[in-house]
Parts: structure tokens; sequence; C-alpha cells
């Protein structure tokens, strides 16, 4: 395979990391005659994350292994021969892996203690490695335990014993939960890092000894304070408080004027107020730090905040409180994220999915270079560099597709190769062959939006035209991304047609875009679904008879409307954690979060205003359409979803029995998002799918579906 950057024609390189490190690599292989199981499709990714040592000669790699176990219960582990086979799980072990890029062989092997969670690794010096940990999790039907982070630092070389940053603070450990993150890494002092913690009632700012987990304060937060920054050196330089418990808004300092900002009894001037707002499923600021810029006072920030249609990139002066020009802004998309360089803590550029991922670099050469590397793999795959050497000569790039979960490869920038070292899911071929193609939708009111249409393998269908599920997003303020999902890639395994639609009220295309989608659960945001599937009908990809809608969370109510009111339009309808009844889920909220807080207020300007739109919450609410249904209905839901009661599924399943229709109920012993799901519920929950679907639409003797002739 060859390739050309710059005019210069080069080789793929190739090679495999040893058997010994239970890493498979896997070129774009066509997908075998059998389709995966169910199981493969709900095994975890079994390497998630590899990072690049500063040298480039060695990697970080997180090696996922999974062995049967016996639980007592979802927490507690015994004995294997304790327990029947049906009682024995799959559980996960963890190891970071130590990999000598030149031999392809581990030069060490770090154990993770059973049921922690690595949520990133990064590299402090040649030798040494953070590792940020999540432990303890514990959710039950109507309790939840919240879980504790921490931070590992580790002698890759074996040279001396792991050690827990603040690890000789018993009191400190006690009173943080979050001590999962630093604030700077101090990319100059391979010794230290920055980290914020609570201590005494007050948010404070703290140097920590990365070998040997000693914290020294260098700076007093108050009690409402949120978040610390720093600048070029390593010195506070920016606090950000909150202005009441509720935290709507907040106040963000700055050291007086020949103030040293090291010194706790420093005065920090407030500069400006801005607010806390919902978007989505998250609380953002409207000025959001990325990273000093080489200008002293000056700082890139993340705006997205009133009067900002898109979320961009600018420089703001903390010292005349003024924005001093934008950096970056798409006229379409919101950015995604800010990219650092990991070795320098520089603002490198923005990320923003159109319908592949795009990055928007300043530093040209580098740009070209990742432009060749989109080339080589056909503008097809989405590319990331996840990491740099020191000296600039290697990268770790990320490539993904619809059909592909991912791998990972070694890029060198001198000679221009692309050397191979380990796919994300050994359990999944490295290519499957749907197909996915980005639609445009006219939809009634002469608007355009975006959505995806995978098509399956031919040899997965036979005859007419293949099944379509439209399969709606939760959210609703996420959006689908022209990337791998696993939904999807299941579906189209099983012969069937998946769309995807982003309507309006999907977030990455601006305010404006997202906003339209306010109160319009039963409007707007329902006739763009509606307007994509008819369109694909009207094309000649589908029929009413081959169409069914699906969706999680938001699309679960998506689905279960669509299906009430255009019964003739769908032959099945499958609902997971799908709201059924808007008022009831409005009082939920409010009685958990507070009338005053911004979930609260968020899901009341989404959804609609429990005093005033009472009557018209409920009359289109799915549980009270029961009646209008024609179809099958499968409803999945975990007992212990925090986001959506279980009582949705319930109440719905009840009013669809009451209505004498036809439905299933999957009910599991997990939370809300599916994806995060056991292994175990998650193959439960694929069987179920595909059985629910045999009913529809016949099977044929080689395991295709036989599609009903339009």
């Amino acid at each position: 395979m060859m390739f050309r950057i710059f005019g210069k024609q080069v080789c793929l390189g190739i090679a495999v990391l040893v058997a010994s490190v239970s890493v498979k690599v896997t070129t774009h292989a066509a997908s075998p005659p059998t389709p995966p199981s169910a199981h493969d499709f709900a095994m975890k990714k079994t390497v998630s994350l590899l990072e690049l040592g500063p040298e480039g000669q060695q990697a970080a790699l997180l090696s996922r292994t999974y062995a049967k176990i016996c639980r007592s219960d979802r927490w507690e582990r015994e004995p294997l021969d304790k327990c029947k086979p049906d009682e024995q799980k799959l559980a996960a072990t963890d190891k970071v892996l130590i990999v000598d890029l030149k031999t392809k062989k581990p030069v060490n092997a770090i154990s993770i203690p059973d049921d922690v969670t690595v949520n990133w690794m990064e590299w402090t010096s040649p030798n040494n490695l953070l590792v940020s940990i999540t432990t303890g999790w514990k959710i039950g039907r109507r309790s939840y335990t919240p879980p504790t982070g921490r931070i590992l630092s580790v002698k890759t070389d074996g040279s001396a014993p792991m050690v827990m940053l603040f690890g000789d603070e018993e009191r400190l450990l006690r009173d943080n939960r979050r001590l999962s993150r630093t604030v700077d890494l101090l990319h100059d002092d391979p010794h230290h890092v920055i980290m914020g913690a609570w201590r005494n009632g007050d948010y404070d700012l703290f140097r920590v000894n990365v070998d040997d987990g000693d914290a020294v304060r260098v700076a007093k937060g108050r009690a409402l304070t949120i978040a610390w920054y720093t600048n070029r050196d390593g010195v506070p330089s920016v606090r950000l408080d909150c202005t009441s418990r509720s935290c709507r808004k907040i106040k963000l300092h700055r050291p007086a004027d020949g103030a040293d900002p090291n010194d706790e009894e420093t005065d920090w001037i407030n500069v400006r107020t801005f607010k806390q707002t919902r978007r989505g499923k998250e609380d953002v600021l409207e000025i959001d730090w990325v990273a000093p810029t080489d200008v002293d006072d000056e700082y890139y920030v993340m705006v997205e905040g009133e009067g900002e249609e898109r979320r961009s990139i600018k420089i703001y002066n903390i010292r005349t409180d003024t924005f001093v020009r934008d950096v970056f802004s798409d006229p379409v998309y919101d950015v995604n994220w800010p990219l650092i360089n990991s070795e320098t803590g520089n603002y490198a550029g923005a990320a923003v999915w159109k319908d592949r991922l795009t990055y928007h670099l300043l530093d040209t050469d580098l740009q070209k270079h990742l432009n060749a590397i989109n080339a080589f793999f056909e503008d097809r795959w989405n590319i990331t560099m996840t990491g740099f050497s020191d000296n600039g000569q290697v990268a770790v790039v990320k490539a993904s597709a619809p059909n592909d979960p991912g791998s990972y490869y070694l890029y060198d920038f001198t000679t221009h190769n692309v050397v191979p070292l380990t796919n994300t899911h050994t359990s999944l071929p490295g290519e499957f062959n749907s197909r996915t193609q980005v639609v445009s939708v006219t939809t009634r009111d002469g608007q355009s939006i975006s959505a995806y249409h995978t098509v399956p393998s031919p040899d997965r269908v036979r005859g007419g035209i293949a099944p379509l599920i439209v399969l709606v997003h939760g959210g609703p303020e996420v959006r689908d991304y022209f990337d791998y999902d696993r939904d999807v890639q299941f579906l189209a395994s099983r012969g069937f047609q998946v769309l995807q639609v982003n309507f309006r009220g999907s977030s990455g295309y601006g305010r404006s875009f997202a906003e339209a989608g306010h109160r319009q659960w039963t409007g707007i945001m329902h006739n763009d679904v509606m307007d994509a599937t008819r369109q694909l009908v009207a094309d000649g990809h589908a029929t009413p008879a081959t169409t069914c809608i699906m969706g999680h969370s938001y699309g679960g109510f998506a689905a279960l409307y669509a299906g009430a009111m255009q019964a003739n339009e769908f032959a099945c309808v499958i609902a997971g954690a799908g709201v059924s009844d808007l008022y009831e889920s409005l009082k939920q909220d409010r009685k958990k979060y507070g009338y005053d807080s911004t979930t609260f207020e968020y899901w009341s300007k989404s959804i609609g205003d429990m005093k005033t739109e009472r009557d018209q919450l409920r009359a289109s609410s799915p549980v009270n359409l029961a009646d209008r249904f024609d179809d099958p209905v499968l409803l999945i839901h975990g007992e212990n979803d925090g986001i959506v009661d279980f009582s949705h599924s319930e109440d719905m399943k009840k009013a669809l029995e009451k209505a004498g229709k036809t439905v299933g109920f999957l009910e599991l012993d997990e939370g809300h998002y599916h994806n995060r799901w056991s292994i175990e519920c998650s193959t439960e929950y694929f069987e179920r799918l595909e059985s629910f679907l045999e009913t529809v639409f016949p099977v044929a003797t080689d395991g295709s579906v036989q599609a009903v002739s339009p």
C-alpha cells in the first residue's frame, strides 16, 4: 500500500505488537461470512488508550482482558466455584503496558485494581506516567454512591513503587472524591504538577510532587471556588467562583496588580461575571479556559455565551476584560474541542465535527501532514493525532470510520510511514462491509438538515429492499456523527439499513439550530425525522412495510410518539429508556434537581412549562396515546436509570397492554446509558433486539434477512 506526501512516494510500514500483550493488529479486512455475534458487539474496547512517550521510543497502552468470575452481587467478587454458571459474569482486568516501539515488546506491565476505570494517562517524563482512575461506582434502583477519582504516579521501568498523589493527606483524600484531574502538568518541571483540592471547606491550589505524592498549597480559594488556571510559568492567574450554591453565575478573578499569586493573603480582583448554563447533558461555562498565550494576561478561551451563535475560540485579556481577537470559528458548526499540544501545553488548533472530524491547526506544516494522512485513508476515516514525541519525529494517530471501530497507528514525520499498532476491539473485524453515506434532507419548511444512511453488505439481504431502521439519537441536544456506532453496525450486520437524522434540536450546528428544537418534541424535531424517513421512501430505498423506528432516551420518546402518530408508516417500534409522559418527566426533574436548578430550567425550556402547558404535555405523551399504536412495540429500560425513571416504561407497557397492543419489555439491572451497560446486559440487549426484529421480518436459512418486496 502506498501514498504520497509532498510529492514523495513512500510505502506503508507494517509492525505487529507481540501476542503476549494480548493486542491484535488487523488491516482493513473484509467482513467474515458469518457476522459477529451479539456477544462480540457487546464486548468493550480491548485497547482504549495509547499514549506516546516523550522520546517517541515507548508507548503506554491500556490493555483490557476479560475472564469469568462469580459475584454475589454487582460489586463483590467470590471464587468462580462458589456460584452456578448462570451466576458467572465477565469481569475486566486492566493493565497498563509499557511497550518498546522498536522491538514491539512490553518492557513493563502495571496492574490496575479490579472495578477501576482508567480515565486518562499522561507522561510527565521519559520514566514517569500519570494514570487517572475512577473507582467506587455503586448504583441501585433507588440509591447511588458517587465514584472516587484519584491520580496514580508510576515509574515505567518499575524502579519505584506506585504513588498516589496526595497519598499522605488522609483527611484531604476523605474530603475529595474528584482528585482525578490536573490544572497544569508543568511541562518544564518533570517532578511536579498543579492540582486543585478541597481543604477546610475551600477549594485550594496545590503543587504536587509526582515522585512521592506530597503536596504544598500554593493558593487559597473560597468555599464557592470551582476552578483554577495558571499562566505559562505555572503561576495561579485565574480563579472562578460561583456567586451562590446554585452556581448559575460565575465570577472570574485575577490577582491584584503587583500581588504575589502564590501568597495566600493575596487579594483577587473580580474581573467579570458570566453565566453557567445547561446545554444538553452538561452544565457549560460561557467562557471556558483553554491555554495561556505568549502574551502576559492573554489566554485562549472557548466561548459560547449569550450573543454567540456558535462555540468558537477567542483570545481573552484578563486585565482589560476584553476579547482581543477571534482565533477560530466555523460558519456552520460549533467547535467541538480545542487541541492542546500535550508536550508543551500550548494551544494547537480546533476540532470540528462536520460530517467527518476535521482539524484546523495553527502549525501549517502539521496541517499538511494531517491532510496527507487523511488522503491516505481515502478521506473516509476520522483521523486524530493523539500524541507527539518531544522531538516532533513521530505521532500516534487513531483512525475510525462508520464501519470501523478504530485502530492506532504510528506516523513518522521524516519517512512519512504509517505503521499499524493495534485495533481497539479484538472481538470485531477491522472493517465491516456496510457502507454509510451522508444524505442531505430537505424539510417541509424548506430547510436542509444532514442524515447518515447505512446500507448493509448485499450478502446480508435476500430479495426486495433491505428493511430500514430509523435510529433516533438521544439528548435531544446531542448529535450523530459520521463515525462508528455499535448499534448501527449490529443492525447492518443483520441485514438492516439504518437512518440517523441530525434533526433541528441537535447540538453541533450552532445555538439557533439547537434552540429550534425547544418545546418542539412533537413539532419540528418530530417533523424533521419524519421528513428524512419519507425522503428515503420517496427515493425508493424503503417502504413503510419495511421500516421500523428505534431510539434511546429522547430517541425512545421520538420512536414512541412516531409509532402512535404515524402508525401506518412503521412496521415496529423499539424504545429504550424512553420518556413516555412529558409532564411526569418534568415533575420528576423538579423533585430531583430543585425548582431553581439549571437542570430543571433546561428541561423546562426543552420540553415545556409545567404550569401553562400541562394539558398539552399530557395530550402529546405516548402513554396517553396507546390506542393509536398499530405496530409491535419493544420497550427496553434499566431498572437503575437515574435520568429517565424506570416508571416511564412500566407505565407505557401497562397502557399498551390495556389498549390490546403487542408489547415486549426487556428489563435490565442497569443505568441509563446503554453503551455503558455490562457485557452480559449488552449481549442480552442485542439478542432481544435481534429476536424481536425476526418476528417482524423473516430470516432466511443462511441468516440473511428476507426482505419484503415493495
